[in-house]
C-alpha cells in the first residue's frame, strides 16, 4: 500500500513539474511564424507532420 501510494504521488509531482516547466517555457516570448524549408518549399511549422527542433545561431557555432 505504501509503495502504491509513494508512486502515485512521484507521478503527480513530476507531471506538475513538466507543466510548470512547460508554461515558464512558453511565457518567455513566442516567435510569430517560422517557415519550415527543407523540401525546398515554404511550409508553416504547425502544419509540419514530424518533429522539429529550432537552434539559435549561438548554438550552432
Amino acid at each position: 500500500m505504501l509503495t502504491r501510494t509513494t508512486l502515485a504521488l512521484a507521478i503527480l509531482v513530476l507531471t506538475a513539474l513538466c507543466t510548470v516547466s512547460g508554461n515558464v517555457y512558453a511565457a518567455q516570448g513566442t516567435i510569430e511564424e517560422v517557415i519550415v524549408t527543407a523540401e525546398r518549399r515554404e511550409v508553416n511549422l504547425q502544419s509540419v507532420p514530424v518533429a522539429v527542433t529550432a537552434f539559435t545561431g549561438e548554438e550552432m557555432d
